[in-house]
């Protein structure tokens, strides 16, 4: 199964003029006709997805990226779905049910998955959120990164620039730690320890992959929080990270942190140590549709819930 995330971004607009950050729900601008400008990224966005949802896409080196469905609530908040694929490669398809051959994908088609969006401007602020899926390795940062940067810079607000920027809020890995419990933590590496294990001879190291999984008891979890916090929050020493918290010769490519809040999971992933932004892992908490794909739904429930939980952190 394919993991899927929910990763967090900031978004900022910057005056290019001034270098400073803008306030999103309110513009302010040097030129001599803000009449005639937006004066909300609120109207941008609104702007971008209805203009770019009937025939527009957005490629770069054969990565593509459609909008499929776009939503708003309370005139802050959008939601919906983009579809990405990749292009440039011939593929042949066939049809499971009998073997047979059943067509040919050109290098100019793409096989297009959906991805979950969900965007939040909060008022007089000068951060906003959103929140992407990501599927195993792919994401769709980047490319809205890049499309709706051009979009800003194509429709005549010349002194404004985009960035997204990965975050995570101290407080709420905190809040899941402090208010939650600790129930697991999973250490997985991609490849199969061939060359440690007999049992596996034959094997080679790309077919499967090996978990360990720590369930603490609960008078012994404090200690062990505080050495995730601190992993967290890039304090632990890179070369000892994981020894402090293990020691083992597993080469771990990502560490699950399961923590109950209020009688609700939540699933963290991190990738990478150093400078760790965890993401929301979400993979068995979705529901799949007649399509083989996750549900809108169940997907957008997750969003929400994350979005809300980040925003009551913070407060």
């Amino acid at each position: 199964m394919v993991k899927i995330n929910l990763s967090t971004y900031n978004i900022i607009l910057w005056n290019t003029q001034s270098d400073e950050k803008v306030v999103l729900d309110k513009i302010n601008y040097s030129s001599l006709q803000p009449d005639i400008q937006p004066k909300s990224i609120m109207e941008i966005l609104y702007k971008f997805f209805s203009d770019n949802i009937e025939n527009s896409h957005f490629d770069k080196d054969n990565k593509v990226l459609f909008i499929k469905d776009f939503n708003t609530e309370n005139e802050n908040i959008f939601f919906g779905e983009f579809l990405y694929g990749t292009s440039g490669k011939e593929h042949p398809v066939k049809n499971i049910s009998d073997n047979t051959d059943d067509r040919i994908i050109s290098k100019d088609q793409c096989i297009l998955n959906p991805y979950y969006f969900y965007i939040e401007i909060p008022k007089n602020n000068k951060q906003g959120l959103l929140i992407l899926e990501s599927k195993g390795t792919d994401g769709i940062k980047t490319l809205f990164e890049e499309w709706f940067g051009n979009f800003i810079k194509d429709h005549s607000y010349t002194n404004l620039r985009l960035e997204l920027k990965s975050f995570l809020p101290e407080q709420i890995i905190n809040t899941y730690l402090n208010q939650g419990v600790l129930k697991r933590i999973r250490f997985i590496s991609n490849k199969l320890p061939v060359d440690k294990l007999d049992i596996l001879e034959g094997y080679e190291p790309e077919e499967g992959y090996v978990e360990l999984k720590l369930q603490i008891n609960k008078d012994n979890r404090k200690p062990l929080v505080n050495k995730i916090k601190n992993l967290i929050n890039n304090e632990s020493d890179e070369s000892k990270e994981y020894d402090t918290i293990i020691g083992n010769n597993l080469e771990t490519e990502d560490i699950k942190l399961e923590i109950d809040l209020h009688g609700s999971e939540r699933t963290f992933t991190i990738n990478k140590l150093k400078n760790a932004v965890p993401a929301r892992d979400i993979t068995d908490e979705l529901k799949d549709g007649d399509d083989g794909h996750r549900t809108f739904e169940s997907i957008h429930k997750k969003g929400k819930e994350y979005a809300d939980d980040i925003y009551r952190s913070s407060n």
